[in-house]
């Protein structure tokens, strides 16, 4: 898809520390966002490789979520009904992007699903004593844990 994109395009070659083998459920084939579970307490959406975080925690299930994973940009959230129907019907919506929030994708979809009762971001963030180290320890320090991202469902769902 890089190679036929109209315009400039950003290929991001990587693995999560969190590596699932799940397969989704069902691919937009305008979209290209993949469905992972079906949920009706919160709608998850997974900026690339990031959706791992959410699919490797051992209770997603029982927690309700409606598990999206996005990895084109710009997104056009009219083109894709499914999306759009979980979005309604949940009116939460917590988005997972490794990168910093100004600019992100996270952010692109906060103003292109506005107005939503509640939209979480976890994002990569960044504190001048932050260290350097692998993936999963990036993750660990910006709150992007497994742990982190079931505290932070389970306080959305107290909203």
């Amino acid at each position: 898809r890089v190679a036929i994109a109209p315009g400039p395009a950003y290929l991001r070659l990587a693995f999560s520390p969190y590596q699932q083998e799940a397969l989704p459920l069902s691919v937009s084939p305008k979209t290209g966002t993949a469905h992972y579970q079906a949920g009706s307490k919160l709608t998850v959406i997974g900026v690339g490789h990031a959706i791992q975080i959410a699919l490797a925690a051992s209770d997603r299930e029982a927690l309700g979520l409606d598990l999206f994973g996005i990895c084109r940009y710009p997104f056009d959230f009219e083109e894709d009904a499914l999306l759009r129907q979980s979005v309604r019907s949940t009116g939460k919506v917590l988005v997972l992007d490794e990168h910093y929030l100004p600019g992100s994708m996270a952010e692109s979809l906060r103003s292109e699903l506005n107005p939503v009762p509640v939209f979480e971001v976890l994002c990569a963030r960044h504190e001048w004593k932050q260290k350097y180290g692998s993936h999963l320890f990036h993750l660990q320090q910006s709150g992007m844990a497994v742990e982190d991202f079931i505290r932070c469902v389970k306080r959305i769902h107290c909203l």
